[in-house]
């Protein structure tokens, strides 16, 4: 089953994330079962939102990049996210 993970950055800014995104995904590659990312600030942070195919998807990819990624971050450590089922994906694209 799909997968919602949100993850609440306090203190970090759009170019702490912007370098920890290039880490973890240089050129744009991106993990088995990825599937769309999106990131955006909240008070007294940042906020990003990640969906995957499978519980297992995301575990995997947290074990490989997520440890070293905090390097990008000013060498924080990742932050706690919420994860849940994803029943529906309805997209319709214009930013």
């Amino acid at each position: 089953m799909a997968i919602l993970v949100v993850g609440e950055a306090t203190g970090m800014t759009a170019e702490e994330d912007a370098a920890a995104a290039h880490q973890l995904y240089p050129e744009g590659s991106l993990p088995a079962g990825f599937r769309i990312r999106m990131a955006g600030p909240m008070d007294g942070g940042w906020r990003i939102v990640t969906l995957w195919d499978s519980a297992a998807d995301w575990e995997r990819f947290g074990a490989a990049w997520l440890p070293p990624a905090g390097g990008a971050a000013g060498g924080a450590p990742p932050p706690p996210v919420q994860i849940g089922p994803v029943d529906t994906v309805l997209t319709v694209w214009e930013l």
